[in-house]
């Protein structure tokens, strides 16, 4: 299972959506969400190995679940923006930044709209994942091994320049 592939595909009903709400076209969006879901889900599994908050990452997923993909759709733009850049800082902490110009790099978008489509697609992809865990009868602790199985494909699809420290035997950067 390729844990990028089925979030990708999940939100391909919502670039549009985000095409609008970013002000960047289709295309720039696909090649956002390129790099932007490999680096979330990256972002996920370091938090969950690395002694981060371990009940943020339990609350990131609940939320998600009280939110469809089309509800998050309907959000207003600085709410859902408000809600990514929680989510972006939960996840990378003072490393956000370096996300970012990563993201920007790989998609060629600008550094101020890869922010913003970031923000915007944290939201989307963890309602994803929890629609995923529902839907399979998946705990976080089982979701967590299936992202750590996915580890070498999300390394590899990682927006290039992007480190990712792993904490123990995971140590791989790109």
């Amino acid at each position: 299972m390729n844990l990028i592939e089925i979030i990708k595909n999940e939100m391909n009903g919502v670039v549009s959506f985000l095409s609008q709400q970013a002000g960047v076209s289709e295309e720039e969006i696909q090649n956002g969400l390129s790099a932007g879901v490999p680096a979330v889900l990256a972002g996920v599994l370091k938090n969950a190995t690395s002694g981060g908050d371990p009940s943020f990452l339990g609350k990131m997923l609940a939320g998600g679940t009280d939110t469809s993909v089309e509800d998050l759709a309907d959000s207003d733009h600085e709410t859902l923006l408000e809600k990514g850049r929680f989510l972006l800082s939960g996840l990378f902490g003072n490393d956000t930044g370096s996300v970012t110009e990563a993201v920007c790099s790989s998609s060629g978008l600008s550094n101020v709209k890869s922010a913003d489509l970031l923000a915007m697609i944290v939201p989307f992809i963890t309602g994803v994942v929890s629609k995923l865990m529902v839907g399979r009868g998946w705990s976080v602790s089982d979701l967590m091994n299936k992202i750590f199985e996915s580890k070498d494909a999300i390394v590899a699809a990682l927006p290039k320049g992007l480190q990712i420290r792993w904490p123990h035997s995971c140590s791989k950067s790109r």
